[in-house]
C-alpha cells in the first residue's frame, strides 16, 4: 500500500476536527482562531473547503505543525470523502504489524485475516472501525502534529505501542498527579541511575513515580515503530511515562526519562508528547532536552568536566562525585563536543531484553 492511501485508510478524519483537538487542549477559542487565521478558516472548520496553501503557512504560524502537515492531511481527507467506504478492514489489518505485535506476546498467532482482526478489536478495546477511529483518531492527530512526515508510515505500529502502554498503565496503582510532588522526588528518582541493573532500578523508578500520580510502563517497540519514550496526561489526575529501552543503553534511557519529567513539569498544558527520531525539534523538546541535561550533569560541574582531561579512570571519578554512572556522563560529554559520538563507549550500560 501507498503512503497516501494508507495515510488516509488509517487516519480519515478531518483537518476540522484537528485544529478543534488542538485548540482544546491549549484552551484556544474558535472565535480567537477564526480573527487570526482569516475568512477561509471557517469553512474548513465546517468541513466545507480545502485547506489553501496560504491557510495552511498561517496555521503553521499560529497553531504549530508544518504547512506540509496541514497540506497532506487536507489531502488524504478529501480522497476520503470521495470513496464510497471510509475504511475497509483489510487496509487497516495491513496498516498495523500484526505479525510483530504477536511476537510480542501482545495478540495470539493466528493465520486467518478475521481472526486478526477480531484480535485487533479486542487488543485496542473496540468492536468495529468506525469506534476505532473514534477512540484513536484524536491520539494520531495529537502525535503527528509534532511529528514529520515519515512517521505516517510509522503510525499503526506506534499506536500500537501506545495501547500497550496503557494496558500496562491499568495495573499500577498510583497517587493523583502532582507536578509539586514529582519535582521533590526527582532526586530520589536521579540516584536510581547508578544502579547497574533495571532489575533494580526499574520497581523503585515505577514506585518512586507513582508516588507522585505518574504510571511509569515499559513496553518492547513493536517493528515499524521507532519511538524511544511518550508522555501523555488522562484526564487532570494521571499521567503516564512510557519508555521502551529503544537503544538499550544507560546513557539514552537515563536522558529520555528525564526528559519525559521535564515534560510533566515545564509543559503540563500539553496532553501528549512522543520521543523519537521523527519528532520535529522546536522549543519545547530543546527545554525538556535541557532539563534532562541538567538534571543528570549539575551546571556547577560543566566546567570541571570540560577541563577534565577524559581518560577512564578521570571520567569514571567524576561520574562517581556527581553522583551518575560513567555511561550517563560520557553520553553527556559526547553531547557536549567534549568527546568524540565514537569515544569511551565501552563505558555505557548495555542492556538486552530478556
Amino acid at each position: 500500500m501507498n503512503t497516501s492511501s494508507k495515510y488516509n485508510t488509517d487516519w480519515p478524519q478531518s483537518p476540522g476536527a484537528t485544529i478543534l483537538a488542538i485548540a482544546t487542549s491549549r484552551g484556544e477559542t474558535l472565535s480567537a482562531l477564526s480573527e487570526d487565521l482569516g475568512p477561509d478558516f471557517a469553512a474548513v472548520i465546517e468541513d466545507s473547503s480545502p485547506i489553501s496553501n496560504e491557510l495552511a503557512q498561517r496555521l503553521e504560524e499560529r497553531l504549530g505543525g508544518s504547512k506540509g502537515f496541514w497540506l497532506r492531511r487536507d489531502a488524504s481527507f478529501q480522497e476520503a470523502k470521495r470513496e464510497p467506504e471510509l475504511e475497509k478492514e483489510s487496509d487497516w489489518l495491513k496498516s498495523l504489524p500484526y505479525a510483530d505485535i504477536a511476537n510480542l506476546g501482545w495478540l495470539p498467532r493466528v493465520r486467518k485475516t478475521d481472526e486478526k482482526i477480531e484480535n485487533l478489536y479486542d487488543f485496542f478495546g473496540c468492536d468495529n472501525l468506525r469506534e476505532w477511529r473514534a477512540m484513536y483518531g484524536a491520539t494520531l492527530d495529537r502525535v503527528a502534529f509534532r511529528t514529520t512526515f515519515a512517521f505516517e508510515n510509522d503510525a499503526g505500529a506506534t499506536l500500537a505501542w501506545l495501547r500497550m502502554g496503557d494496558i500496562l498503565a491499568d495495573s499500577i496503582k498510583a497517587e493523583t498527579f502532582s507536578t509539586e510532588t514529582l519535582r521533590n522526588n526527582i532526586d530520589a528518582l536521579r540516584k536510581e541511575c547508578r544502579k547497574s541493573s533495571p532489575e533494580l532500578f526499574l520497581p523503585n523508578v515505577e514506585r518512586i513515580l507513582a508516588d507522585a500520580g505518574v504510571k511509569f510502563v515499559v513496553a518492547r517497540a513493536p517493528k515499524g515503530c521507532r519511538a524511544s519514550g511518550a508522555t501523555r496526561i488522562i484526564g487532570s489526575d494521571v499521567a503516564i511515562i512510557q519508555m521502551s529501552f529503544r537503544y538499550l543503553s544507560d546513557d539514552h534511557f537515563w536522558f529520555t526519562l528525564f526528559h519525559e519529567v521535564g515534560h510533566l513539569l515545564l509543559h503540563r498544558d500539553n496532553d501528549m508528547f512522543l520521543e523519537g527520531t521523527f519528532v520535529e525539534k522546536n522549543e519545547i523538546e530543546e527545554e525538556a532536552n535541557h532539563f534532562s541535561a541538567a538534571t543528570l550533569i549539575p551546571d556547577s560541574a560543566r566546567d570541571e568536566i570540560r577541563n577534565m582531561v577524559a581518560t577512564r579512570n578521570n571520567i569514571i571519578r567524576m561520574a562517581f562525585n556527581i553522583g551518575v554512572s560513567p555511561g550517563i556522563l560520557v553520553g553527556q560529554m559526547q553531547h557536549m563536543g567534549i568527546i568524540a559520538p565514537s569515544s569511551m563507549n565501552f563505558l555505557k550500560r548495555r542492556f538486552r531484553w530478556k
